[in-house]
């Protein structure tokens, strides 16, 4: 079991945190430091919160045997991720951001703390003896890999190895932490002269810092959820009050005498629910598609099938054209893929001549499904994360 430094420190950060979106991210480095801890061996280190120049990395583990690593945590939910690329970046539903990028920013700084600190750094020069790494919390390696692999498969197989070379999903590779850190590095046959003496000199040194630096995009997330939250809200109380009107509307259609005044008020009444109702789905549709490229098309006779029943479904081969759109479909479940870790569902469906992506989240209530079932799917279609095809983003599932 390694020595956690730190644990003090991040654990009083945590309880003192007022905001979930603070919360969040603290609960998270609190328990990948934990795990750390308990899955490292009893020569290493494992510092939270380190003071680093003028830095403050998440984690920075030392080991005898490998040197330094230099650690980012990121707990973020797979469904807030829409593209990534090989290089680290996510291209989020609220922007890009590069975690990969912001550890890769510290390596420079621990150098020069290093080297300014301590006589021994000045012989030896320990910039091939740090490496580093993001770990993820709340995200699993199989969605991932799943939900992007057109796009993985694209990649280069230098560009892939060195991605999951820095990328752990902590859900579940537990058991590969060990040598995944001994490796998060661009430099893996260094010989290190890093005895016990050197390595606790460090230690001692390293400040902790009382408080921990807030990552920013915990905050952005957060406040964008939240304004979701209150559309989504708003958008049933509208659906709530519409209904109440149809109802109060039947009402007086039953009876002979109704008043001007009456109508008059009614027609005041649906006139307002519907005005709400546009500016409430317009501000919907701007934080959901605010900043995809493109401009709606009219829907031709290709694109939607009429069934008897009057349902319209989009046909699967003319999805292209609604990205951004929510959207119904009937297809045959040829593929069907349930993660424990997250309950997210992965789906691949077919009209019997083309396919799609489908991802349906655990906070959304669906039905029993089985491949081979045809079923009917509503939801947001957007881009295929190599940005062949589209998949849908399930919200209903119906017989």
């Amino acid at each position: 079991m390694a020595i956690f430094k730190g644990r003090e420190a991040l654990l009083k950060n945590l309880q003192d945190a007022v905001r979930p979106e603070d919360q969040k991210g603290l609960d998270a480095e609190l328990e990948v430091g934990d795990f750390l801890a308990k899955a490292l061996p009893k020569d290493t280190y494992v510092i939270a919160q380190p003071e680093v120049g003028e830095l403050q990395p998440d984690f920075l583990v030392i080991s005898p045997k490998y040197g330094f690593r230099l650690i980012e945590v990121k707990n973020l939910s797979i469904r807030y991720i829409d593209k990534i690329s090989s290089n680290g970046v996510l291209e989020t539903k609220y922007g890009d951001i590069n975690p990969l990028v912001q550890v890769k920013s510290y390596v420079e700084a621990l150098k020069n703390y290093l080297v300014s600190n301590h006589v021994y750094f000045k012989k030896y020069d320990p910039f091939r003896m740090i490496g580093y790494c993001v770990i993820y919390k709340g995200l699993s390696k199989r969605e991932f890999d799943y939900k992007f692999s057109r796009q993985i498969s694209s990649w280069n197989p230098i560009d892939r190895n060195n991605f999951y070379k820095h990328h752990l999903f902590l859900n579940d590779q537990k058991n590969e932490v060990v040598s995944f850190i001994e490796k998060a590095t661009k430099f893996p046959n260094v010989n290190l002269i890093l005895n016990r003496v050197n390595l606790e000199e460090i230690v001692k040194k390293l400040k902790i810092s009382p408080q921990k630096d807030i990552d920013e995009f915990y905050r952005i997330f957060s406040e964008q959820d939240e304004k979701i939250a209150i559309i989504t809200s708003k958008i049933s109380k509208i659906n709530e009050t519409i209904e109440s009107y149809n109802v109060n509307s039947r009402d007086d259609n039953q009876e002979v005498d109704i008043s001007k005044n009456k109508n008059k008020e009614t027609k005041s009444n649906i006139i307002i629910a519907t005005t709400l109702i546009i500016i409430t789905i317009s501000a919907f549709i701007y934080i959901f598609i605010v900043g995809t490229s493109g401009t709606a098309s009219k829907e031709s006779n290709n694109v939607i099938t009429t069934q008897e029943d009057g349902d319209k479904y989009y046909n699967f081969n003319h999805l292209s054209k609604s990205i951004g759109k929510i959207v119904t479909v009937q297809g045959e479940v040829t593929r069907f893929y349930y993660d424990t870790e997250s309950g997210t569902k992965f789906l691949t469906l077919t009209d019997g001549q083309n396919s799609i992506e489908a991802i349906i989240f655990k906070d959304t209530k669906v039905p029993f499904i089985n491949e081979g079932d045809t079923l009917i799917f509503s939801g947001k279609i957007q881009s295929a994360m190599n940005g062949d095809g589209v998949e849908i983003i399930v919200n209903e599932v119906r017989n």
